[in-house]
């Protein structure tokens, strides 16, 4: 049995256009993945030669950079704001969110039911 030329691949391959890669828009992702994977080696190498030691300063590192956005989600629980966001929380003209006071639990009536059904 003999397939035709147009059956197949080459004729699937034949109608569809040529797509180029984006090249600008891969070098982050690839930038990304090189950085990620020289990090690995460096970091491999130098517990190497150190030891557990190499570990310190960049636990160090990672600690101080999450340090500040920690403090921002606690900052409206300090001033008694909530930190809860819903769709009433954000202002339709510039996109921000509100701070909003905190209430009364809008949850207890709904435990409440729970209780009665159950």
């Amino acid at each position: 049995m003999q397939r035709s030329a147009a059956s197949g691949k080459g004729a699937a391959n034949a109608a569809r256009p040529h797509v180029a890669p984006d090249h600008a828009r891969l070098a982050v992702p690839c930038g990304l993945l090189g950085s990620f994977f020289c990090g690995g080696v460096a970091g491999v190498l130098r517990f190497q030669v150190l030891g557990w030691v190499a570990t310190v300063p960049p636990a160090l590192l990672l600690c101080g950079l999450a340090v500040v956005p920690a403090v921002d989600d606690l900052a409206p629980a300090r001033q008694g704001l909530s930190t809860e966001c819903d769709a009433t929380d954000v202002d339709s003209a510039t996109l921000e969110r509100r701070p909003r006071r905190r209430g009364p639990d809008l949850h207890a009536s709904s435990r409440r039911m729970q209780n009665l059904a159950g």
